[in-house]
């Protein structure tokens, strides 16, 4: 606080003192003159201190010069002197004085106050100019302006220095569109030509050859001004050096397209592998079941003719024995004969379903349906909700075997008397076989993971088989729920290699 109050006291001494020694310099100035020229002297000398004072020290130094400047004119220089004045016109002119004094001094203070601002706001702008170099040179951005009225374009030396010209060329719109790659001229007048027509922005990338023949790609954006006419009138922005950008986005293309060719490779590769696994399970499928129908055969006409053959023995050989100790032993090996006959029947039915071979899958099933019930006593409703089209001979075996498997199960496992087998067609052409029942059930994650390896042909088996065939299998249970599961296969096999029948 201190000093501040010095500061303001030096401030007044400072602008009386100037005031006192301009006044008192009009004075010393006037009083060396000739008696002659006295008269008009201090007309002269005195506003020139005033207008001094006034311009060095503002309004209050002006006024203190105007007051000094008239008591000294007045006491030294205007007749009789000594502060006396008898002549009407001198004292006109010391008002007149005083008054122009006044106001030198106002427009003095006026005229200091707009320096003022106008210093400020030079300061400002030098300090906004120094902002946006630093900001622009920081981006590494050119800045433009375009009048196009005198054909002339102002660009800042950073511009300059991106197209590859010197600091000091004069440059023209002629001059910019020859730094333009002669494929980029004609975007670059039709974007310019359409941010004039709707007084808007542009936003173009284009590549500027310099003039040692490098290549670089410019960022340009710019907004066009008209003048109501709708003529173009001018047109400013900036511009940047985007050429390690494109050569990023080049490598990343090339390196996307290297990715794409390596993807497609490996995919061709994991399809071919993919129907060719499909191929090997789909000849794994019918090699099984040429192996059953062999083991068939040889049951039914080789060792099913000897069994009868024996037993033709035995009959003619009951007739010719007599005596009941002899008679026994006969019956007994008849009796064998009967059965292993019986067995050997059932092995060629289980080994080569009859309904399988004569009327396809549906009649398999319904075949294999009578069949567990009359060898294990499982009640088996077989339902037909859409009639499927004929799948090929590799999804009907691998279809019967697997509902096979899951009847076998619920036998061993399930504890239920009762099941159901549901065939249809679903909607994306695929057949779908739903086998339920109404067993103790179990918790589907205790099943073998799937892939890891086991014996058997249980779920995870024909999960695996299914799926190489391009099916699946889904199973819902749980305890004392029951269980149901569902197997769905193409109609037909997407490959389109495989036999329609078995």
């Amino acid at each position: 606080m201190i000093g501040m109050f010095v500061s303001t006291r030096q401030r007044y001494w400072y602008r009386g003192g100037i005031a006192v020694l301009a006044a008192l310099v009009a004075w010393v100035a006037t009083y060396l003159l000739t008696p002659e020229l006295q008269a008009d002297a201090p007309a002269i000398f005195f506003p020139l201190a005033v207008i001094c004072s006034a311009y060095l020290t503002g309004p209050v130094g002006g006024l203190l010069s105007t007051l000094l400047s008239a008591l000294l004119a007045a006491y030294f220089f205007l007749p009789p002197q000594g502060f006396a004045v008898d002549r009407l016109e001198d004292e006109v002119r010391l008002v007149v004085f005083v008054f122009l004094g006044g106001a030198i001094s106002l427009f003095a203070q006026a005229l200091q106050q707009s320096r003022l601002r106008i210093k400020a706001k030079s300061q400002a702008l030098s300090e906004s100019e120094d902002r946006l170099r630093m900001a622009t040179e920081a981006a590494d951005v050119g800045i433009w302006y375009w009048d196009v009225q005198a054909d002339q374009l102002i660009w800042s030396d950073k511009c300059k220095v991106l197209f590859g010209l010197a600091t000091a060329a004069r440059v023209t719109f002629a001059t910019f569109l020859d730094a333009v790659h002669p494929e980029d001229r004609p975007l670059v007048a039709k974007a310019y030509g359409q941010a004039f027509a709707c007084q808007g922005d542009c936003d173009i990338e284009y590549r500027a050859v310099h003039p040692d023949g490098t290549v670089r790609w410019i960022l340009a954006k710019g907004h066009g001004a008209c003048d109501e006419r709708g003529r173009p009138v001018r047109m400013h922005g900036i511009a940047m050096d985007i050429t390690s950008r494109k050569q990023v986005m080049e490598q990343l293309r090339l390196l996307n397209e290297t990715l794409e060719h390596r993807v497609a490779e490996r995919t061709a590769v994991a399809e071919q592998r993919t129907r060719q696994v499909q191929t090997l399970a789909c000849e794994l499928t019918r090699a099984e079941q040429r192996e059953r129908k062999r083991l068939a055969e040889i049951l039914h006409d080789h060792l099913q003719q000897l069994l009868v053959g024996a037993r033709f023995s035995i009959s003619v050989l009951q007739s010719q024995v007599q005596g009941a100790d002899l008679l026994a032993p006969v019956r007994q090996v008849d009796d064998l004969l009967v059965q292993s006959l019986e067995v050997t029947r059932t092995l060629t039915a289980e080994l080569s379903p009859p309904g399988l071979n004569e009327g396809g899958l549906v009649q398999g099933m319904q075949w294999l349906a009578d069949w567990m019930r009359d060898k294990h006593g499982l009640q088996v409703d077989l339902r037909v909700d859409r009639q499927p089209g004929p799948p090929s001979g590799d999804v009907t075996l691998l279809l019967f075997q697997s509902v096979r498997e899951l009847l076998f199960n619920i036998v061993k496992h399930a504890h239920a008397n009762r099941a159901e087998v549901a065939i249809s067609r679903s909607d994306d052409q695929r057949i779908c076989i739903v086998v339920q029942d109404n067993g103790i059930g179990f918790d589907p994650a205790q099943l073998r993971p799937h892939g890891k390896p086991g014996s058997g042909f249980g779920l995870a088996s024909v999960r695996e088989r299914l799926e190489l065939l391009d099916g699946r299998l889904e199973v819902s249970s749980a305890p004392g729920q029951g269980t149901r599961i569902t197997l769905q296969a193409p109609l037909p096999l997407p490959d389109g290699h495989l036999a329609d029948s078995v």
